[in-house]
């Protein structure tokens, strides 16, 4: 996939760039997965899911939440890392 981001975390308007990423959290002792999309535009959360397994529907889940919050997707950049969930068929 070509890198249509280049590190230029900035945007002039919402909706146009998009970043997500799973990160880890330990609560008693467990881990658990946080996956966020952030609008680049305002730096605000679109989307979030929390889960006990970091797999591919944690990404869906998020992706699916973020588009039930924006439907016109037209154009829009999201930006990841290209681990394995990003990069799945699915």
């Amino acid at each position: 996939m070509p890198n249509l981001v280049n590190k230029n975390f900035n945007t002039d308007a919402p909706n146009k760039i998009r970043t997500t990423d799973i990160t880890y959290l330990i609560f008693n002792n467990k881990r658990a997965y946080l996956s966020t999309i952030l609008d680049l535009y305002d730096r605000k959360i679109v989307a979030y899911k929390i889960s006990n397994i970091n797999d591919i529907h944690i990404v869906l889940d998020t992706l699916n939440e973020a588009i039930l919050i924006r439907k016109d997707v037209r154009r829009l950049v999201l930006h990841s890392d290209q681990g394995h969930q990003y990069t799945s068929f699915q």
